[in-house]
């Protein structure tokens, strides 16, 4: 029989949920019940402060760099680059 081989390893879809938070694109609905599995867990804890430090640094290189680019023209903002936009 084939199974993980880690069963307390977060499923891709935790993961992604994970993301999504840290970036502010989860459902608000799924938000808080995530929020409160976080906070049982240490390792989604961990995974979460990461995934929260990442989308701080890509939303840091974004408004050193992006605006010299866009803000002229107005097509893209520091909020669309933490969406992924």
């Amino acid at each position: 029989m084939e199974g993980p081989e880690n069963k307390d390893e977060p499923t891709e879809e935790v993961l992604a949920e994970l993301s999504a938070l840290a970036d502010g694109t989860l459902d608000p609905e799924r938000a808080d019940s995530l929020r409160q599995r976080i906070a049982g867990s240490a390792d989604l804890t961990g995974r979460y402060e990461r995934e929260q430090r990442a989308v701080a640094a890509l939303a840091a290189v974004w408004t050193d760099r992006a605006p010299a680019r866009h803000a002229a023209a107005g097509t893209v903002t520091a909020d669309d680059a933490v969406a992924g936009r």
